[in-house]
């Protein structure tokens, strides 16, 4: 289970639609990073690096723009490129 703080969880599906958007259309439209290709071995990402400041949070943040941001944030911690 994840668990949002600060995000209803009546809006998790929100979060979740956004976060699944978002990492598609990275991975469609940017590209698989390449530490992923399968010439090479993956590496798990460590909770430590996906950090509430990779993810960048404000107090407004919509529950879209926050699965946006973790989205970008993951795929980035994946060895994509940073937007």
């Amino acid at each position: 289970a994840l668990v949002l703080h600060g995000v209803n969880p009546r809006e998790g599906d929100v979060f979740a639609t956004a976060f699944t958007r978002e990492l598609t259309r990275l991975l469609s439209d940017v590209g698989l990073p390449a530490d992923l290709s399968p010439e090479s071995r993956p590496t798990a990402m460590s909770f430590a690096e996906f950090s509430g400041e990779m993810v960048n949070t404000g107090p407004d943040l919509s529950p879209e723009a926050l699965g946006e941001r973790a989205a970008a944030a993951v795929y980035t911690g994946l060895g994509g490129p940073t937007r």
